[in-house]
Formats: C-alpha cells, structure tokens, sequence
C-alpha cells in the first residue's frame, strides 16, 4: 500500500505590528501651552504668597512701631506735671480752670490754679469777651525738654468756634509747644454770641 501522507502544519498567524498613535504638531502645541499655563499659575501663586507674607510683616511692624510710639508717649505724659489736667468742659468767661478743674457756671470759678496768676503754673486758661467757655481742648505736651507759658489770642465766631488763632506771647522758644497751643486754640469752643469777639488762652507748660 502506498505510504499516507503527513497532514500539513496549519499556518500560524502573523502577528501586525500596534499602529503607535501619531503626536501632530496641533497636538505638541497645545502640550506646550498647558505647561506654560501650570508654570504661570504656579508663579501667580508664588507670587501672591510672598505679597501676603510681605503684607503681613509690614502689618506687624506698623503695629509694633505703633506699640512703642504710643508707650514713649505715655512716658512723655508721665514727665509731665499734670501740666493741663483732663481739659474738657470748663464753663467761665475769663477765669476757666487750671489743672482742668470745672469752673461754676456764674463764672466765678478759681478752682485750680487762679486765671491770670502769671508764673509757671500748670493748667489754662481763657477769657473771651462776654462768651463762656463750653470746651477748652487740652494741647499734647509735645516737647518734653522745654517749659514755659504760652498765651494764644483768638478770635470766636458768632456760632462759638474758634476761627483764627495766633502767638500774642511766649516765655519758651519751643516750636513744638507753640504749635500745640495753636492746635489745642482752635479746637476750643465757647457760647454763642452776636458777633465774632476776641480773647484769649493761656497755656502753662512745666515739666516734673
């Protein structure tokens, strides 16, 4: 009998090659700005971050200097001889209080230092015309090596305020005391009047 014949081999498949997806140029584009768009938002962030600390550290040393400012004030206030008293409402037309007692309302006050006692006492005082004094503003005692007493004339509009103010006299050089008497003049007030009247107020400065 004639020999069988050996079955062939079944064909293997061939394997294809995975097609690798193609990177355009669109695409390598829009790869680069969404890196740049990380990169600027990262130094925005950045950025803010050391705005805030900047902020808060200039915070801090403002509230700091302010600190100190507001402690060596209190030691200036400290020196001072209770030169002014608590200020406010003094009722007198010429004889207002010294140390910043009240005087009584029929003008007959001398509570404090006496109105018009000259020297280097402590306290102020004021006289305006025929006006009572509603409010005698007590001024900061802002040169604390320096004394002296300092007499502001003023003139006092018909409503009571102070509408100008300047030095008739001074026994100390002190520009720093000479503008806070100015500065204290003007905020005064006084009653009401029919015409604007003249006066004057007299600070006494004098250090411990």
């Amino acid at each position: 009998p004639a020999p069988k014949a050996e079955p062939k081999p079944a064909p293997q498949p061939t394997s294809k090659p995975v097609a690798k997806p193609l990177i355009t140029q669109e695409d390598e584009r829009s790869i680069a700005a969404e890196e740049a768009r990380k990169k600027a938002a990262e130094e925005a962030a950045r950025k803010k971050a050391a705005e805030e600390a900047a902020r808060k550290k200039a915070a801090e040393e403002a509230a700091r200097k302010k600190a100190a400012e507001d402690a060596a004030r209190a030691a200036a206030n400290n020196r001072v001889a209770g030169a002014f008293g608590s200020g406010g409402k003094a009722v007198n037309s010429g004889n207002t209080t010294g140390d910043g007692a009240q005087g009584s309302p029929d003008g007959n006050s001398n509570a404090g230092k006496p109105a018009g006692n000259g020297g280097l006492g402590t306290g102020l005082t004021a006289s305006v015309s025929n006006r009572t004094v509603v409010y005698l503003a007590k001024p900061n005692y802002a040169d604390q090596q320096s004394e002296g007493v300092v007499v502001v004339s003023i003139k006092v509009s018909e409503g009571g305020t102070v509408v100008s103010a300047s030095i008739m006299s001074s026994t100390t050089s002190s520009a720093a005391l000479k503008n806070a008497a100015l500065s204290a003049a003007k905020q005064s007030r006084f009653s009401a009047g029919d015409k604007v009247e003249s006066g004057t107020i007299t600070y006494r400065f004098k250090l411990r």
